[in-house]
């Protein structure tokens, strides 16, 4: 897909005048806006092809490869290894609608966006391969270098807003550094980063010719248009997917019965194996239903999925999730049944980094945790999003919180709040209560939280690593079982009668199970091989 790119990742957008650099003078923004619609003109009627690398480690790149014509679509994704190696990753088909997926030895069908890859890192490279094209909406892209054939070639410098962020961050991990006793690897590469860019910005690169942004973006997130071609045919086996078969997996995740009682929410990272050295890896969430044992991923469209839950009908879903050319973590409402896309939330919200997104019992309030660096570090403030207008208001002052929690009355929430004394040397983990003025009232010690609505409950992790439950006010603890030891990271069922937890320890790494609240009776849910975490009902 061509896109206008009304913002890149951080840079401001500043006057150029009509100064000569080195002897070169930049183009006119009229004339690139001429070609950037030519470009498109040309893609409304004619194939287009391009190529679009992006770095990630070890001096190797994701490539991408584009094929265009009309509404079809191909997309294939190939690792390039520093010695020059290549191997086709994945290969999309978009056609009349559908995904057609080949990875591996597996094709399949799909509704778009709702295929579970091997590497849930694709989706995020998908979201960025789109070709991204001069609009005079920009403006100025910033001081101009120099140029280097047919490429105008600039300098980005950061707006006031993205630098407060980028400041802010860069003097977090400063102190991180300064009391860790030992900097985890990457730590000093990307505090050169930070310190990199605060100082000159990013690189951006147009073409004069076509009005395609060659490069752009910044810290993490740079991307290189390699090749763009305007094409004057394709071959129809480039779309062609009938000389194929293609296992069916277009149905629906709730079944031809529309049963959501049984479709959880789930991270899974369907290649990881046991003694793997990242177990935060390459995780997507999907949606699995228990009976059948479906899968079908949460259909997000910009990128990779930090956090979800579900309305109460199941029609929508919630979501945290990066926008990369944005540097921000939005908040949004997929329609899971036309899969609309509804960005939530007013300033600051959208503009920050939103961790985590929970929906009130009445489907009206969404409470979203977003990091506040400026407060200090593992800072979070609170902020409740109306859900049919989108606006957002800020709640009370940051804390390190988590575990958000509403209360069924909608009157607030139980949560998780750390204190930390000593530069994080020492924390202490309470179970809190919040009102909607953001007054926080102490209950008791523990961590990991779980309201239960019919009883009134609370579930809790204590300092021995046991589970109880106590009461609203936090007193008449009881355990639960023999104690859950090893269960953790727990969603209630609507009635707070089961629990769904995440067993440790076992040869095959996390596994998900239901608990039986009154009973702490566990049962083992039946799933794949891979990593899985962070169940919801």
């Amino acid at each position: 897909m061509l896109r206008f790119l009304p913002f890149l990742v951080l840079p401001v957008l500043i006057s150029l005048g009509e100064e000569m650099v080195q002897g070169q003078q930049p183009p006119r923004l009229q004339d690139l806006e001429a070609a950037a619609q030519r470009t498109l003109e040309y893609s409304e009627r004619k194939p287009i092809r391009w190529e679009i690398a992006f770095e990630v480690s070890n001096g190797r790149e994701i490539l991408v490869e584009v094929v265009m014509k009309g509404d079809r679509q191909r997309s294939r994704f190939f690792l390039e290894q520093a010695t020059g190696s290549t191997s086709l990753l994945l290969e999309i088909i978009d056609t009349d609608g559908f995904w057609y997926v080949s990875e591996k030895n597996t094709r399949y069908k799909c509704l778009p966006y709702e295929a579970c890859f091997s590497s849930a890192s694709m989706y995020g490279f998908l979201a960025r391969s789109d070709v991204k094209i001069y609009d005079q909406e920009m403006g100025s892209i910033g001081e101009f270098e120099k140029m280097d054939g047919a490429v105008a070639v600039y300098r980005a410098p950061l707006d006031d807003q993205a630098r407060s962020m980028v400041s802010a961050a860069y003097e977090q991990l400063l102190n991180l550094m300064a009391i860790a006793p030992k900097p985890k690897p990457g730590m000093e590469e990307k505090l050169k980063t930070y310190h990199d860019f605060l100082n000159s910005g990013s690189q951006v690169r147009i073409n004069t010719r076509t009005g395609v942004i060659e490069q752009a973006g910044a810290l993490q997130h740079v991307f290189h248009v390699r090749s763009f071609q305007k094409l004057r045919v394709v071959s129809p086996a480039t779309f062609d997917v009938s000389d194929q078969e293609w296992e069916d997996r277009t149905g629906s995740v709730a079944g031809e019965s529309n049963d959501w009682d049984n479709v959880i929410l789930i991270q899974n990272d369907p290649v990881w194996k046991p003694g793997s050295k990242d177990e935060d890896g390459d995780r997507d969430f999907i949606m699995l239903n228990l009976e059948t044992g479906t899968k079908r991923r949460v259909p997000f469209a910009m990128g990779t999925i930090g956090s979800a839950c579900f309305s109460s009908d199941h029609r929508f879903c919630f979501v945290t999730g990066w926008l990369p050319y944005d540097g921000t973590i939005g908040v949004f409402a997929i329609d899971l049944e036309t899969h609309e896309h509804f960005r939530l939330g007013s300033e600051p919200l959208l503009r920050g980094l939103n961790l985590s997104a929970e929906i009130s019992p009445d489907d009206s309030l969404l409470a979203v945790l977003q990091v506040d660096y400026e407060a200090g570090p593992l800072q979070f403030r609170l902020h409740l999003v109306d859900v049919e207008s989108g606006d957002s208001t800020q709640v009370g002052q940051p804390y390190d919180m988590a575990y958000l929690n509403w209360l069924p009355d909608y009157s607030g929430f139980v949560l998780l709040v750390r204190e930390h004394e000593g530069q994080l040397k020492k924390t202490t983990h309470y179970i809190c209560r919040m009102d909607l003025n953001g007054e926080v009232t102490k209950l008791c010690q523990g961590t990991q939280p779980q309201l239960l609505r019919d009883s009134g409950r609370i579930l809790f992790e204590a300092d021995d690593d046991l589970w109880y439950t106590c009461s609203l006010e936090g007193k008449d603890h009881q355990k639960v079982g023999d104690g859950l030891p090893k269960f953790g990271f727990l969603s209630a069922d609507k009635e707070g009668e089961q629990i769904l937890m995440m067993k440790f320890g076992g040869r095959d790494g996390p596994r998900p199970h239901i608990i039986d609240v009154e009973t702490g009776d566990a049962e083992p849910i039946e799933v794949d091989t891979g990593f899985w975490a962070q169940p919801r009902w």
